[in-house]
């Protein structure tokens, strides 16, 4: 490990490690923290840096990126379970950043995913992974056309639709929390 630095993000603090200089992890500190909460302001710096990336990658992916993305969006397609979707979706993006080639960037990206995942892990219905495949296909046809502007909004419109998700799940699991102590 080389060191750790404490990032701000949003109103909590959060603890960056750089270990083996490509490899970063992000925890909290308060373990007692609404997860709800911390997915969305994790989703606000993927926000940030996935559609640069995802810019950066469209005028870098070749041949091969393009054939795993497609095999990732039809593995997304096809999934029946969350779990499934989950992990196609995880190499779409996976595909996406690595193609960027900023070393620094796919950590942080794989690092606030991983964080994501691990707080924000409830099953999606068929109906927002139908709409997040929507999505990727924008973003994946943006990228077989090589144009970056394109890539950049269509990673901006998934990740809203992600983000907006997420907070209608946290204001469900909030209603039903202030609905279980009026009880």
């Amino acid at each position: 490990m080389i060191g750790a630095t404490s990032i701000a993000l949003a109103d909590a603090t959060a603890v960056a490690e750089v270990v083996d200089v490509v490899g970063l992890r992000v925890a909290t500190p308060d373990a007692d923290r609404d997860s709800a909460v911390e997915a969305l302001e994790i989703q606000g710096v993927l926000r940030i840096l996935e559609p640069a990336a995802t810019a950066m990658a469209a005028t870098r992916l070749g041949e091969r990126d393009l054939v795993e993305l497609a095999r990732a969006l039809s593995e997304m397609d096809a999934a029946v379970t969350s779990e499934a979707f989950v992990d196609a979706h995880y190499r779409f993006h996976a595909a996406i950043v690595a193609a960027g080639g900023n070393a620094v960037l796919i950590a942080l990206i794989h690092a606030l995913a991983a964080s994501l995942e691990q707080v924000h892990s409830q099953p999606a219905s068929a109906e927002a992974r139908a709409a997040a495949s929507r999505c990727h296909r924008d973003i994946y046809e943006a990228l077989r056309a090589g144009d970056p502007k394109q890539a950049r909004a269509a990673a901006i419109v998934h990740l809203a639709q992600e983000e907006h998700g997420a907070m209608r799940a946290a204001l469900g699991r909030h209603a039903s929390s202030r609905h279980a102590k009026s009880i």
